[in-house]
């Protein structure tokens, strides 16, 4: 009888042992699979990070552009302006010459 209690404990001690085990395996498993995630958590946070200050640099460079742009319509407004008054400037200044050929001739 002490025989089998002593196999009987013997069987359950084994038992419990490899549970144990296994269990072992399962949380070191486990720990890798959450260590291996963090791992991309972290990575993906600073493709965010990096992405994030790329846009903000560039909206930052847009809007000096833009900002550059519209003094350059500015600019080129104020130059069409021009341009138009010189060519009606010329244009009577081509007239009076006209004219005064015509009235060197006669």
């Amino acid at each position: 009888m002490i025989h089998f209690l002593l196999k009987q404990s013997l069987s359950l001690m084994l038992g419990l042992a490899l549970c144990a085990s296994a269990q072992a395996k399962d949380v070191a498993a486990e720990q890798y699979n959450v260590s291996a995630a963090q791992k991309q958590v972290d990575q993906a946070k600073s493709a965010y990070a990096d992405a994030s200050q790329r846009y903000q640099e560039q909206s930052t460079r847009v809007a000096q552009e833009q900002a550059r742009l519209k003094e350059i319509q500015k600019q080129q407004s104020k130059a069409k302006l021009e341009l138009s008054k010189a060519r009606t400037h010329l244009d009577l200044e081509q007239k009076a010459l006209d004219r005064a050929w015509k009235g060197s001739k006669q």
